[in-house]
């Protein structure tokens, strides 16, 4: 993820989560680290505890992204309106994929919906 990059968060369902995306924000830094270099300063910083960071994913190395600019969203953009947004399909949160301008207009708005 090239800093400046605007990603959003999406929480699955898993464990009770709403399927939806929750919130926006923009990459200020990407690096592929090895587990045992993630300092105490990251971890502190990071949404993985160092168990769940050593049994995410197949390999030993991580890649460690920092955020700045993070919008809560007031209404989280559910699995369903991304649908009707256009924005969805089977793939797209199981990997990176770069979001069209209309649709990350589109999510936001939605996102900031009061009613």
């Amino acid at each position: 993820m090239v800093p400046g990059t605007i990603i959003l968060f999406y929480e699955s369902s898993d464990g009770g989560g709403r399927k939806s995306v929750i919130a926006v924000g923009r990459v200020t830094d990407s690096r592929v680290l090895n587990i045992d270099k993630v300092d105490t300063e990251t971890m502190r910083k990071g949404v993985l505890d160092s168990k769940a960071l050593r049994i995410i994913g197949n390999s030993d190395t991580k890649l460690v992204s920092t955020f700045d600019n993070i919008l809560v969203f007031k209404k989280p953009v559910s699995l369903k309106n991304l649908t009707r947004i256009g924005y969805f399909d089977p793939a797209n949160f199981r990997t990176a994929r770069r979001i069209e301008a209309h649709h990350l207009i589109n999510i936001m708005r939605e996102g900031q919906n009061n009613g």
